[in-house]
């Protein structure tokens, strides 16, 4: 189980879709979500894109514990403070998970947020 991942740069967004399955084990998912958002951060500050929208369907369930360890070490995945990141995920369950990591990001001085539509998000990321 893995997966899958797609991106776009568009308007000066970088617009990752994840898809795919979501792996079982945490371990997993950061190790593969690692690999990935470190080859792509280093192509923002390459391209100097500095808003990213993700955008999240996967299947299987989202880890709380995955999720608060990835929002915790955002800066030693390759983010810099300098990037805004709007996730989207359609999924309530999911959406509450992302939510709680983002707010530990953000008391970190990260500039993320989560939200229901890719719509609100591309707002959010182009007007702030």
């Amino acid at each position: 189980m893995s997966y899958t991942f797609e991106t776009s740069v568009d308007d000066g967004i970088l617009t990752v879709r994840l898809g795919g399955t979501r792996p079982a084990l945490d371990s997993d998912v950061l190790e593969q979500q690692w690999g990935f958002w470190s080859r792509a951060t280093d192509e923002c500050r390459r391209l100097g894109i500095t808003r990213i929208l993700s955008v999240h369907s996967p299947s299987g369930r989202v880890s709380s514990s995955a999720t608060l360890t990835w929002y915790s070490r955002l800066g030693d995945i390759g983010f810099d403070k300098s990037m805004s990141i709007a996730l989207v995920i359609a999924d309530h369950h999911g959406r509450s998970v992302l939510r709680l990591g983002a707010a530990a990001a953000v008391n970190r001085g990260w500039k993320v947020k989560v939200f229901d539509t890719e719509a609100e998000a591309r707002a959010w990321l182009t007007f702030g």
